[in-house]
């Protein structure tokens, strides 16, 4: 049985989106285990506790997209995202998003999406167990950054991401290619994101990733002077005095 959460405007009210549910439970025995229809509601919800087993949600809700419930709680299933508009998908990907229905949703399109839960069901089970047992937080969620390179955004895995770094304001990626990405968050807010056993805040322009760490050298008598795993020219990166042996522990664990 999949307990299910529906997230969007209409939830309360009778519609397709039930009636497909209750088409396809023959096949995928299903139950309604809560229907809310704002960012406010939802983010309440998962902070008291619900843990469905798969979320239907809608992009767009009356206080907001929805990226933002995943951007405050987390949630430890999968989600089925639900839209009239299709330019979302690469943002979804981001939030545990393993399909992306245009509306009306129909019984089929519905059915498909379950096999593909059945299909991943086994492995978000471990991780909602590992989620048990470890501080939630979304860097634990998130496997991937949308990004821009000129007018193209790209999803962009974060094992494939060196380091990131800001320049007059604007904050750069560095993949392990040599790729050269734009991303539209400051340091500090990826810093609070992104897992803390990976990424290190070496100083104010930079945040390494820990597997591109080619070796570090002392420097400037207390200082110390990383060098990262990229192609072409390597940019210098000096971590203080006062960080340095936050940075032996770090690296060490």
């Amino acid at each position: 049985m999949t307990n299910i959460l529906i997230i969007e405007e209409a939830a309360r009210a009778p519609g397709q989106l039930r009636q497909g549910l209750e088409a396809v439970s023959t096949e995928f025995p299903n139950r309604l285990v809560g229907a809310l229809s704002s960012v406010g509601e939802a983010v309440s919800w998962f902070r008291e506790g619900g843990r469905p087993d798969l979320v239907l949600c809608d992009v767009q809700l009356p206080d907001g997209p929805s990226f933002e419930i995943f951007r405050q709680v987390p949630v430890p299933a999968p989600v089925i995202f639900t839209t009239i508009f299709d330019q979302h998908v690469l943002q979804a990907l981001e939030y545990n998003g393993i399909d992306y229905l245009l509306k009306p949703v129909h019984e089929e399109e519905l059915r498909a999406a379950f096999r593909r839960l059945s299909a991943l069901r086994q492995p978000f089970s471990a991780n909602a167990a590992r989620m048990g047992m470890l501080p939630e937080t979304p860097a634990r969620r998130r496997r991937r950054l949308i990004v821009q390179k000129g007018l193209e955004h790209v999803a962009l895995p974060l094992s494939e991401i060196v380091l990131f770094y800001t320049e007059q304001k604007v904050v750069f990626v560095l993949d392990r290619r040599g790729g050269k990405y734009i991303y539209d968050k400051p340091l500090q807010t990826l810093e609070e994101e992104l897992d803390p056993r990976q990424f290190f805040r070496a100083n104010r322009q930079y945040l390494i990733q820990l597997d591109f760490i080619h070796s570090f050298r002392p420097f400037d008598k207390s200082k110390l002077r990383v060098e990262m795993d990229l192609p072409g020219a390597r940019p210098e990166i000096v971590i203080s005095q006062e960080s340095a042996p936050r940075f032996r522990r770090w690296i060490e664990a």
